[in-house]
C-alpha cells in the first residue's frame, strides 16, 4: 500500500497533465457513447426523465468540447468565444441539474397521489378503503 502511495506522489507535472488529458478524453467520449448507446436501447425522447438523463450527458460533452478540440487538433481555445462558450455550457449543466431536481419533485408528487402510507402527514384526495381481514 505504501509503495502505491509513494508511486502516486512521485508523478511529475508532465505525467499528471497526461493523466488529466486522458481523463478529459475519456469523460467526453463516454458522454458521447452514452447518448448514442441509450438512443439505440431506449426511446428516451418520449419521456421527460429520458430527456433529463440525456441532456446531462450532452451538456457535459459541451463543456468538454473545447478541451477535446485542443487535445486532438491543437486548436486554440483560449479566446473570448471559447471563454463565453465554456461559461454558457457550465450554466447549462447547472440548469439541467436543477431541472432534474424539479423532475424528482414531480415524480415524488405523482407517487404521493398514487399511494397513501398509514400515518402519513400528507392528506390526499383519495383515501384507500380498509382491507377486510378473513379468518
Amino acid at each position: 500500500m505504501l509503495s502505491g502511495i509513494q508511486a502516486f506522489l512521485s508523478i511529475n507535472q508532465t505525467q499528471a497533465t497526461d493523466i488529466l488529458d486522458a481523463g478529459f478524453l475519456v469523460a467526453f467520449f463516454s458522454s458521447v457513447l452514452f447518448v448514442i448507446g441509450y438512443s439505440a436501447l431506449a426511446p428516451w425522447w418520449t419521456h421527460r426523465v429520458g430527456w433529463s438523463v440525456v441532456m446531462l450527458d450532452i451538456t457535459l460533452g459541451l463543456v468538454l468540447t473545447p478541451t477535446v478540440l485542443h487535445l486532438l487538433f491543437n486548436l486554440y481555445t483560449g479566446g473570448l468565444f471559447f471563454t463565453w462558450y465554456r461559461c454558457l455550457s457550465l450554466f447549462a449543466i447547472a440548469a439541467v441539474t436543477l431541472w432534474r431536481l424539479w423532475l424528482v419533485k414531480l415524480a415524488q408528487d405523482d407517487m404521493l397521489r398514487d399511494v397513501t402510507l398509514p400515518g402519513s402527514p400528507v392528506e390526499l384526495d383519495v383515501v384507500p378503503e380498509p382491507v377486510e381481514e378473513t379468518e
